[in-house]
């Protein structure tokens, strides 16, 4: 998963315990970051967090998370909750013409519920976005990506099944062989059955400064070959996002590329294409979104770090008592 050899600064920084974060290359629309940090725990670490979705999974990033059923059903989002100005914005929104990602269908949809709300306008659009998510991943499920319908929050329909196989394309250069693994979801043919191992849930992450984004994530944990040095990898590809991303990929993994007795790192990398990185200013956003990557990843990483520690620490205290 390490996009270079680390040089000796470094397995410095390394050894002194913090983490090394570098931008990748990244094509027209996208941008990506990669993080590694020394790991003290071996890859189940990693697993059994996955499997503690949606505890212990909020943090001052991500401030609320939650699981789908199979089939996905509205009590699953109740704990959602849009901000202000993405109500506000989807009470002006018109196909075309939206600063909400969504298809021509659902701006209707939620501006018909806003419309005939009267004062109330404020639930209406919260029940309705909640709806459309739970529709969003009711398709996903039953046809992958490419069901999903496009968003038409600008002149040009986007399609995020396209914008993910653009990533994934990206991707497969940099990671070789691990790439090839995280191409299903794009799949006409549906998705697995929901499982420990393969979910769908969805956020809300906030960031200094930008809107909050709302999204629907395909989680999963893949088993690779012990060929690769990558003992547990935890893959994640964006079903849906209200701001900024038409496509992103996260792959967070354990690794041992040194073999037994070789230092173990937790590594992460995610790669993200949209608008955003496009047009007159899209090299000023991607050269404000790498500042800011420098400045915070380091603590975010590390706050991962003691996340995945806490939560094994956790199961296995509850391990113990039952």
């Amino acid at each position: 998963m390490s996009p270079r050899s680390l040089s000796p600064l470094d397995h410095t920084i390394l050894q002194s315990g913090r983490a090394v974060v570098a931008t990748l290359p990244a094509g027209d629309r996208e941008f990506a970051a990669y993080g590694v940090a020394r790991f003290n725990g071996p890859g189940e670490q990693l697993v059994r967090w996955t499997h503690g979705l949606p505890h212990a999974h909020t943090n001052q990033y991500v401030v609320a998370i939650g699981r789908f059923s199979n089939p996905p059903v509205l009590a699953d989002v109740d704990g959602l909750l849009l901000d202000d100005r993405d109500l506000e914005d989807l009470q002006r929104c018109r196909p075309g013409d939206c600063e909400v990602q969504l298809s021509a269908a659902e701006i209707r949809a939620i501006r018909k519920a806003i419309d005939g709300a009267g004062p109330r306008w404020r639930a209406e659009a919260q029940a309705a976005f909640r709806r459309l998510m739970v529709e969003r991943a009711r398709l996903y499920l039953q046809s992958g990506l490419a069901g999903a319908p496009p968003y038409h929050d600008h002149d040009q329909p986007v399609s995020p099944a396209r914008e993910l196989s653009a990533v994934l394309a990206r991707e497969a250069v940099e990671t070789g062989g691990i790439a090839p693994s995280v191409g299903h979801p794009i799949s006409s043919a549906g998705i697995d059955t929901p499982t420990e191992d393969s979910f769908l849930y969805w956020s809300k992450e906030v960031f200094n400064g930008a809107k909050p984004i709302v999204s629907i994530v395909h989680g999963r944990v893949i088993r690779l070959a012990a060929s690769t040095g990558v003992e547990a990898l935890r893959v994640e590809t964006q079903v849906y996002a209200t701001h900024y991303f038409s496509a992103s990929l996260t792959l967070i993994g354990v690794s041992r590329p040194g073999g037994d007795g070789a230092a173990r790192h937790l590594v992460y990398r995610r790669r993200v294409r949209g608008a955003v990185f496009d047009g007159a200013f899209g090299g000023v956003v991607r050269a404000l979104v790498a500042r800011r990557i420098r400045k915070d990843a380091p603590a975010a990483i590390e706050l991962l770090r003691r996340q995945i520690a806490e939560a094994d620490r956790s199961t296995a205290a509850t391990t113990r008592r039952w």
